[in-house]
């Protein structure tokens, strides 16, 4: 594939990731919007049947109106935020599978550039019950990630990145970082395509030496 098809194609693609960022901005956006319109209108509410009261914050208000008659004033903005939901559901779901298929096709240059980018991180402090294991365990979380990136012909690079060491059981705790060559688009594409099965992923945890099911507790004992 030519240079001058790459670019284009990778343009289409950032274009995409971003309008599905604002799809989910929006989102956000409306949803509180609405419950803060449906917060002041039960605030509103309380005002009118304790007049008396000068202050009155939402506590207040909640303690005022019955559940009943909160229900009644939710109603309309329950359905005004069922109807987005299903509205930019499906807008979404057409842009993923947009996403999907772009990235799939999408083919990686030779020349990926100077530019590094952090792909994904993971911290001792999430695996601190690992103890003396926990900096293996964070290594460990990242070796799907790592295997899905160099499967795809990408330079990769893990740096530690210590906080120091437990002064009373000396067990050092710190973050792990993912680092690949490539800009944060070529991030978001990487990420797009299909990564590891949960097969592979448990094989690449176990040949490092760590324990799948403490990422993965559900996993059966039975082979």
């Amino acid at each position: 594939m030519y240079k001058g098809a790459i670019m284009s194609n990778k343009i289409e693609i950032s274009r995409k990731i971003e309008e599905l960022s604002q799809h989910e901005n929006n989102r956000v956006s409306a949803l509180k919007s609405l419950q803060s319109q449906f917060e002041n209108e039960v605030l509103e509410t309380a005002k009118g049947m304790k007049p008396k009261i000068k202050k009155m914050n939402l506590s207040d208000a909640n303690e005022i109106v019955s559940m009943e008659v909160q229900q009644k004033i939710l109603a309309p903005y329950k359905e005004k935020a069922d109807k987005l939901n299903q509205e930019l559901d499906i807008t979404i779901k057409q842009l993923e599978d947009e996403l999907t298929s772009l990235c799939d096709n999408y083919k990686f240059p030779d020349d990926m550039g100077d530019t590094w980018s952090l792909y994904r991180s993971s911290s001792t402090y999430i695996y601190a019950t690992q103890a003396w294991g926990a900096k293996s365990y964070a290594r460990g979380a990242l070796q799907s990630s790592l295997q899905h990136l160099v499967s795809l012909g990408l330079d990769t690079e893990v740096k530690w990145i210590s906080n120091g060491c437990d002064p009373h059981w000396g067990i050092e705790s710190g973050t792990y970082e993912l680092w690949v060559r490539g800009d944060s688009t070529d991030v978001e594409i990487a990420k797009w395509k299909p990564g590891l099965t949960l097969k592979q992923t448990i094989k690449a945890m176990e040949k490092i030496g760590v324990n799948p099911r403490v990422y993965y507790p559900f996993l059966p004992y039975n082979d």
